[in-house]
């Protein structure tokens, strides 16, 4: 599978679940949807952000996984782009339908179309009412919420958790495991605005390739 496309469905997962005031208590018989919908409304509201990330990947099988870090920048609900730096620098943009893939300092590129249907980049681009008939939400523990795709078929995602922090309020982990029992990692430091949009433009010194579908 193609790395970004693993990253997106854990990038595009995470965008559903940020708010301007962080995540505000929900009541025992809340629906999580309803909680998504203010949620996702919120950090439209807010703005361009920064979050600072380390991830860690778990084969299946494996006690132990490999670290990255990195810096996810959101403009909702058009754009996200994740920066990794350590080990080994690579970007990704997500913009509309179309998906930036380059490594800092190449001067090739590659850019992908992307289906808002896909598994993942679903999250993003349809509405909740949509959502729901594609994945069930339940709230686990006092600040998890975990999704589960109702189809049975879905190859990317068979489960997704998402912690909350409250000092500051924000999300603070996101897990997810794919049909074959790897595990991905997201942990979040404190997010911070962003200035300007520029993160969102693709590098203009880069020769972009274009491929097929994502």
């Amino acid at each position: 599978m193609p790395p970004w496309k693993t990253l997106s469905v854990a990038i595009l997962l995470a965008t559903q679940l940020w708010g301007e005031s962080g995540i505000a208590p929900a009541q025992e018989d809340a629906n999580p949807w309803d909680r998504v919908v203010e949620l996702r409304t919120s950090v439209i509201r807010v703005g361009p952000q920064a979050w600072p990330f380390t991830q860690t990947f778990r084969p299946a099988g494996f006690s132990e996984g490999d670290a990255e870090t990195g810096q996810l920048s959101l403009d909702l609900p058009l754009c996200a782009r994740w920066d990794y730096d350590k080990p080994y620098p690579k970007s990704f943009l997500l913009c509309g339908r179309e998906l930036y893939t380059w490594n800092p300092g190449e001067p090739i590129g590659h850019i992908f179309a992307v289906d808002a249907s896909q598994p993942g980049i679903d999250l993003i681009r349809l509405d909740a009412e949509q959502l729901a008939e594609r994945y069930h939400a339940e709230k686990v523990g006092m600040d998890t919420l975990r999704l589960t795709p109702l189809r049975q078929d879905h190859r990317l995602l068979s489960e997704a958790e998402l912690t909350f922090a409250n000092d500051p309020p924000h999300l603070s982990r996101l897990t997810y495991r794919d049909a074959e029992g790897s595990v991905t990692t997201f942990d979040f430091s404190t997010p911070a605005r962003l200035d300007d949009r520029s993160p969102f433009d693709p590098p203009e010194r880069v020769s972009w390739e274009i491929e097929g579908d994502g």
